[in-house]
């Protein structure tokens, strides 16, 4: 289906696209400032796994695709199919009419959701405000639903190692001259090491309180991204035991930290492994030539301390932003992540779920769903 936008812009709505398509589709995410994963055509195949359909949304001018959106999407019982695009959509703006552009993806998007959908959460890409403003004058909200981080820290990578390595926390840099000599080692895991993969993270999963992904998504994940060097899993060892792993994508000049998984026994705790693999994800990075390592997100308090500008003091933070905090990066803060509810009736129980603790459980039941790699 497809709508005019205006004389030298159109938009297409496909279900089921072209391989020509979605090599195209794919090359805008790769090379445009904001791009993810995420974004990417295998992640849809990745997500189908897990009961999610595909929407793309491509956004053409004379001068060929210049921008769009991938939306996932999926029924949910007593909901109705609730939509979801991470970090899209995205523009070229070299080639696109910035203001044009914005209003016709926004058109679209709107019109999507009051005709097929019971929910539609939106977390634009980095940079993209317009969106989010956009989207706010026409009926959607402010979300909290979390469909993707709202802040991060990320770290510079083009500059020398030894500079990276000075900003570093004392303790750490101590720790980069003595993994080795004390066992620890780092490698890049490969097929054959998916199991352990999926047993790591599945340790991890299970003391955060969520539903681990089984070793069938893990392997849909390597097969997909892998060869394109879209996908990156560094594990750690002691004397060749694994202990830590960590998931990375690459993509438009960044890396992501998107899992990792923990032997969470406490005969190596004394190690220090997830910091050597840290500390080797980042060194890797910056051989592969990206520009940014991303730490995969940090929690609003934590965004809120750093923020201040103060010095800051970890104290009392959670324990996975206190390990990122140490390693240097800056707060990055995302474009305001937008929803939309087609029903008075279910916007309402939404918001009152969240007000007691029996409802955010249950609203985190419908997260971990709408995350999570279970059918």
């Amino acid at each position: 289906m497809a709508s005019g936008t205006g004389s030298s812009t159109s938009i297409t709505d496909l279900r089921s696209p072209t391989a020509d398509e979605l090599a195209e589709w794919d090359d805008l995410v790769s090379r445009v400032d904001g791009g993810d994963t995420v974004q990417k055509s295998g992640w849809a195949t990745l997500r189908s796994t897990a009961g999610f359909e595909s929407r793309y949304l491509l956004l053409h001018s004379d001068d060929g695709l210049v921008g769009g959106a991938q939306v996932l999407l999926r029924r949910l019982p007593l909901i109705g199919t609730v939509g979801y695009i991470s970090n899209g959509p995205i523009l070229d703006e070299a080639r696109t009419e910035h203001g044009t552009a914005v209003r016709s993806i926004c058109d679209r998007l709107v019109t999507m959701a009051r005709n097929e959908l019971a929910v539609l959460l939106i977390q634009p890409p980095d940079g993209r405000d317009d969106i989010s403003d956009e989207l706010l004058r026409r009926d959607f909200r402010i979300s909290a639903a979390g469909v993707a981080p709202a802040a991060t820290l990320r770290l510079a990578l083009d500059r020398p190692e030894d500079e990276i390595r000075a900003g570093l926390s004392k303790r750490l840099r101590r720790w980069t001259g003595q993994w080795e000599r004390r066992g620890v080692t780092v490698r890049t895991a490969t097929e054959d090491d998916l199991s352990t993969v999926a047993r790591l993270l599945g340790e991890t999963a299970r003391f955060q309180g969520f539903a681990p992904f089984p070793e069938s998504y893990l392997r849909t994940m390597y097969r997909t991204f892998t060869a394109r060097d879209e996908v990156q899993i560094r594990l750690g060892e002691v004397a060749g035991e694994p202990v830590v792993c960590e998931v990375l994508t690459g993509c438009a000049g960044v890396v992501r930290s998107r899992l990792i998984g923990t032997d969470r026994s406490t005969r190596w705790e004394h190690l220090n492994v997830s910091a050597a693999v840290q500390w080797d994800a980042i060194r890797w990075a910056r051989n592969a030539g990206y520009c940014w390592f991303d730490f995969g997100g940090i929690g609003p308090g934590s965004a809120e301390r750093l923020a201040s500008g103060s010095p800051v003091s970890t104290d009392g933070l959670p324990g996975p932003d206190v390990f990122k905090i140490r390693f240097g990066g800056h707060l990055h803060t995302y474009p305001q992540a937008v929803e939309w509810f087609g029903s008075p009736v279910l916007r309402a129980a939404y918001d009152l779920g969240r007000r007691t603790e029996r409802g955010r459980r249950l609203l985190g039941a419908v997260r971990n769903r709408l995350r999570n790699a279970v059918t």
